[in-house]
């Protein structure tokens, strides 16, 4: 390289650094509740007054969580290692576990269960149905699943998972059944939800649950079933799909909350947003002044777009390196 060719790039700056492999996405982290100044009892969730389920109404929903706020299970201090092979309770009305307490039916029995809801892995979807089958003659429990292809992702079926538990406690509610009573409280269903381990597949949609029907974002869902199930794994592209779900969630909840507020007339009618709605304040005055900028500015502030800057110059390269490139 010659020299003028060396000058040209001495004052060319990287903007980021350089890579090997593919991008890959932000890592999400969990972080863990400090206990001081009684933490833990602020990890509580509210059912939510939007109604994004097949419910009819949020009416219907109470029916369902009766309205009680939850609080999160501290097991965590007085965890140990052998705990995994039971289930533990994440709402007074759902529990979570392997599917070798199935096989248990006096915890089955005395715990009160109406369901067992198995979250299956497609290719294996006939193993431990025979006992689940034989627990649902004997003791009466209902029996309802969810069958994961590995061709799909986990979150294809959550909305599927919380409409089939729900359906569950609302059908008992319509035919009259006994209310389960757990710590003096009626309750219309009790689920034990399962997977082989119950600290994958189940556990994910477990939080899926009460992100959609106690609006927990996806930080507080995982949280609190952490809190009960210390064994749960959420891995990288389970904690994505989750935080993907929190985001669908949100713009739901949204649309519900506008609908709402203006009585349905105005959204009812599919009239879309017109270029006008979508600007304001500086946009404004970006539109009706072509010299003032880019639209949609704030999507641009901070964001390196080129990957290297050359400081050459208040105006980058001179003529003479212009004509050189």
């Amino acid at each position: 390289m010659s020299t003028r060719t060396k000058s040209a790039f001495q004052n060319v700056m990287r903007n980021e650094p350089l890579v090997s492999g593919p991008p890959s996405p932000p890592r999400l982290d969990i972080p863990i509740p400090s206990r001081e100044y009684s933490h833990v009892t602020q990890l509580q969730l509210r059912p939510s007054g939007c109604v994004v389920t097949k419910a009819k109404s949020a009416q219907s929903l109470s029916v369902v969580t009766q309205g009680r706020i939850q609080a999160a299970t501290d097991n965590q201090l007085a965890w140990a290692w052998s705990k995994r092979h039971c289930a533990q309770r994440i709402l007074d009305f759902l529990w979570l576990g392997p599917y070798s307490v199935v096989r248990d039916r006096d915890f089955i029995a005395r715990e009160k269960f109406t369901m067992v809801f198995m979250v299956r892995d497609k290719k294996l979807a006939d193993s431990g149905y025979m006992d689940v089958k034989n627990l649902s003659e004997k003791l009466g429990t209902a029996v309802d699943s969810v069958d994961v292809s590995s061709q799909a992702p986990l979150s294809s079926i959550f909305d599927s998972a919380v409409e089939k538990i729900n359906s569950h406690c609302l059908d008992r509610h319509a035919n009259q059944c006994e209310y389960v009573v757990v710590d003096g409280k009626r309750y219309p269903g009790k689920v034990l939800v399962c997977c082989e381990t119950g600290n994958d597949r189940s556990a994910v949609v477990v939080a899926a649950y009460l992100m959609k029907v106690y609006e927990a974002t996806f930080i507080e869902a995982t949280q609190f079933v952490l809190f009960a199930r210390f064994c749960a794994m959420f891995t990288d592209d389970k904690r994505s799909m989750l935080k993907a779900y929190e985001d669908s969630l949100a713009a739901q909840r949204q649309v519900f909350r506008e609908r709402a507020s203006y009585g349905g007339a105005r959204l009812a009618g599919g009239i879309k947003r017109g270029f006008a709605d979508t600007i304001d304040g500086r946009d404004t005055a970006m539109a009706y002044n072509p010299g003032y900028g880019h639209l949609d500015y704030d999507r641009f502030v901070g964001r390196v777009t080129r990957p290297f800057t050359d400081y050459t110059g208040a105006g980058g390269m001179d003529d003479s390196m212009q004509q050189d490139g």
